[in-house]
């Protein structure tokens, strides 16, 4: 399910939708048909639920089990990129931040877990994400064509979009959406860690003029929230007000880093 999650998640993010995947299995000599059936079960039930059709793909032999999947999606109303933000946007994103990161500290604990409230809602999270192709449509019908998905972290993924338009950007912390789940179960230090720096949430984070954003909380209510503005900053420059009122800036390298 994940395999396919993260790249729908992306077609998402440009405002397209998916159409067709290929998928390529490195694979050791000794594994299990079993566990592949498993595999397929849950690529095939994403690729269901949300209209991809997988056409083919490869199987190698490898000395690491690897799942590479590559997708074609298409955009009939527009795309949304990283590089149209503006200063004097607001910024907004879908959703709750920092599940997923609570989740995989779960998984990967031998803490005592019995005092978290509702294991499986952080753990589904992390496992069984939800790409927002149901946004889609709407983000493009309100004129927002600048978005990309949170998959390193709401800090990294806002500083690279922010890079990429030439601005940076001012989010107050406050406003970051939480869900009440893990406010009950981990120190604010730590939700607000998971939600900054953690990833794999697989919302949106997109920007627009101040009209369009506002007209879209006041159509999707909870569904989406304001978190900050862009700036004439340096390009890629992210800085947090935090809940006294001081402003931080954003130190590059807390988030998910693919080559380190």
């Amino acid at each position: 399910w994940k395999s396919m999650a993260v790249n729908l998640s992306d077609i998402a993010a440009m405002g397209g939708k998916p159409s067709f995947a290929v998928v390529t299995l490195g694979l050791h000599l000794e594994t299990h048909v079993e566990n592949i059936e498993e595999l397929y079960r849950g690529i095939l039930s994403a690729s269901s639920s949300y209209d991809c059709i997988i056409i083919g793909g490869d199987i190698v032999k490898s000395p690491t089990t690897f799942v590479t999947i590559a997708m074609t999606g298409f955009a009939e109303n527009g795309i949304m990129q990283r590089n149209n933000a503006k200063p004097g946007d607001l910024v907004a994103v879908t959703g709750f931040l920092g599940c997923s990161a609570a989740g995989l500290q779960i998984l990967k604990s031998d803490r005592d877990i019995h005092s978290i409230i509702n294991i499986e809602h952080f753990t589904k999270s992390h496992l069984t994400p939800l790409p927002r192709l149901d946004i889609v449509d709407c983000l493009l019908d309100f004129g927002i064509n600048t978005a990309m998905d949170i998959s390193d972290g709401l800090i990294d993924d806002l500083s690279k979009l922010c890079k990429a338009s030439g601005v940076g950007a001012v989010i107050n912390r406050c406003d970051i959406p939480i869900d009440e789940f893990i406010l009950e179960s981990f120190s604010e230090s730590e939700c607000f860690e998971f939600a900054l720096n953690g990833g794999e949430d697989y919302e949106l984070i997109f920007t627009g003029p101040s009209k369009k954003v506002l007209d879209l909380v006041h159509l999707l209510g909870d569904s989406v929230e304001v978190i900050g503005y862009i700036t004439e900053d340096s390009p890629g420059n992210v800085s947090i007000i935090e809940k006294t009122g001081m402003k931080t800036n954003y130190v590059h390298g807390k988030g998910w880093d693919h080559f380190t």
